[in-house]
């Protein structure tokens, strides 16, 4: 890390004591500054007769503005307090452009003219383009940074070429890990079904269709419309009702389109072996009993978040991120009970859920360097390194001390009733944090070091307070304090996992095989899910003839070989 000392008087001695206080610091702990940056000014102690005293001058930040993109968020306001105290502390004032339209059109007019902002989300297209600068060699020179990502650098390198492009946004985790909510995979029921049944813990598939029929039988209608037992999302990337299920009811964690054995390192395809067929002859089952959603085939991302929001659909099966929306929407139209839980349903009691995973390295997003002038280059690692401490961190999530929340007496930080309520309007943010930015930023997540969770969200206590009479309720009824305990905590990840994050090269044999099997899934199973249960070992037959065709073994092969390849690189970090 670059560093600078501005001194009036310095003996030998002091200059030693001085440089040496500069010295090495952990990421997560406050570090000296790099040359532009300033220094702290430190009052010497009295000096006795005869001694030479040091004053050390303080320096304030050079001021810059950083250009931003952010391909999602929402905008600050103008008075923004976070925005106020990074530049008073760090010089640094964000410019940003929020995303308006198709992002591939933006990316494609700034590759086209070559005018990219400062820093921006990764994207291959820039990289392809020669928009990203290479980190090789300036994460070394930057102290918290190269502690937080130096053991990840094997990880973070382009398979194309081998070098840095961006800093991911996720997954670095220190001391602790808290999890409160499960925001992957899950099997979704109403909570209200739940309730109704005095709050029954259940496990398998048999289980959850079987509250959902009694529910239906007891309730045909919700607020006037019919009630629909179960549905799904099948349309394009987001089909994760149609496709994933089958793996994690088989107690597989998520490896996207492969089963992997975790004991060899080697994945199958379970498309059309017994995994995946009890799941669809279990719809079958639950289309003839006419609780399968009919629109299920057809409907668009908007259509389906908007039926799971009108409150008379009972269950699906999605990632939490993906449908949450609908759960936000249920809460504003006073219908809270007709919110989602995520469940942990296996096929059978012999099986051990796995769902929740280890968090894992983000090795798909976070910033890229991509400024055009180079006299900021510098300037703007500096204000990365700043903010990759525990100081920052704080700031960034949990927000400014005194204004978002309180420190008690034993050091844990704690809010009051009134400002967990002035921060669940959705304007406060606005005005009091940067989020598009910490999205995107580096973070250290899990635990600091004086005990304190990463933010509210993942303590405990915090998390509790902040959850309605409702759900507090609901969770009681379980004793639990947080929904995360549904799930069993997960155990480590290999070091090759997951395969979700392989990235096939586009045109080639293996991206081919793998979108003809994802199209042969879309275009076929909705017709083997609702066929009469006489005919479904015909069309499961006639899906199964025509995925064989797919040839989708190479990509197999593919998925197999890059899991070695990760095992020989990434197992000495």
């Amino acid at each position: 890390m670059k560093k600078r000392l501005t001194a009036l008087a310095l003996s030998a001695v002091m200059a030693a004591t001085l440089l040496a206080a500069c010295g090495g610091n952990t990421a997560g702990t406050t570090t000296a500054k790099p040359a532009d940056s300033g220094t702290t000014t430190q009052k010497p102690e009295e000096s006795k007769p005869g001694e030479t005293t040091a004053e050390v001058v303080e320096t304030k930040p050079e001021e810059v503005t950083i250009k931003v993109y952010y391909a999602r968020g929402e905008i600050p306001t103008d008075d923004n307090t976070l925005a106020a105290k990074m530049k008073e502390e760090l010089g640094v004032t964000l410019e940003a452009e929020y995303l308006v339209g198709d992002e591939d059109e933006r990316i494609g007019i700034m590759i086209a003219g070559g005018d990219y902002p400062d820093l921006m989300p990764f994207n291959q297209r820039v990289v392809d383009n020669g928009g990203a600068r290479p980190l090789d060699d300036l994460l070394p020179q930057y102290e918290n940074l190269d502690k937080h990502y130096g053991p990840h650098y094997n990880k973070m390198r382009s398979p194309q070429d081998g070098k840095l492009y961006y800093m991911p946004n996720f997954g670095i985790i220190y001391n602790d890990e808290v999890i409160t909510e499960h925001w992957g995979t899950g099997v979704f029921l109403q909570k209200a079904v739940l309730e109704e049944f005095d709050y029954p813990l259940i496990k398998t598939l048999d289980e959850y269709f079987d509250l959902i029929e009694r529910y239906a039988e007891k309730y045909p209608t919700i607020d006037g419309a019919p009630t629909i037992g179960y549905t799904i999302l099948n349309d394009g990337w987001r089909n994760f009702g149609l496709v994933n299920p089958p793996q994690f009811l088989a107690g597989h964690p998520n490896n996207g389109n492969a089963v992997m054995d975790f004991e060899t390192a080697t994945g199958m395809d379970p498309s059309t072996t017994d995994i995946a067929k009890q799941y669809y002859q279990k719809l079958n089952e639950v289309n003839a009993n006419g609780l399968f959603d009919q629109e299920a085939a057809s409907m668009n991302y908007d259509q389906y978040i908007a039926k799971l929001s009108a409150g008379n659909v009972l269950g699906t099966m999605d990632q939490k991120w993906n449908m949450n929306s609908a759960n936000t929407a249920l809460v504003s139209a006073g219908k809270e009970n007709r919110t989602y839980v995520s469940l942990p349903i296996v096929y059978d009691e012999s099986i051990t859920e796995y769902y929740r995973d280890q968090t894992v390295l983000n090795l798909s997003n976070g910033f890229m360097l991509t400024t055009t002038d180079d006299s900021k280059v510098d300037r703007i690692m500096t204000f990365l390194d700043d903010i990759t401490t525990e100081e920052w961190t704080k700031n960034l999530s949990w927000g400014i001390e005194g204004e978002a929340y309180l420190v008690g007496d034993d050091g844990i930080f704690y809010r009051t009733e009134e400002q967990r309520e002035e921060q669940r309007n959705s304007a406060w943010p606005l005005k009091h944090k940067l989020n598009a930015f910490l999205d995107y930023a580096p973070k250290l997540e899990g635990t600091f070091s004086d005990g304190n969770a990463y933010g509210p969200g993942n303590d405990y206590n915090e998390y509790y307070a902040n959850l309605s009479d409702y759900d507090k309720t609901f969770l009681d009824a379980y004793g639990f304090k947080a929904f995360s305990e549904f799930y069993l905590n997960p155990p480590p990840n290999p070091v090759w996992y997951p395969t979700w994050q392989i990235n096939i090269p586009d045109g080639s044999p293996e991206s081919i095989a793998n979108t003809k099997a994802s199209d042969t899934k879309v275009q076929m199973l909705p017709a083997v899910i609702t066929a009469t249960p006489e005919n479904f070992e015909t069309k499961w037959a006639e899906f199964v003839t025509e995925y064989d065709k797919v040839n989708y073994g190479i990509v197999i092969d593919f998925i197999n070989e890059e899991v070695q390849w990760r095992i020989d690189n990434w197992s000495a970090e």
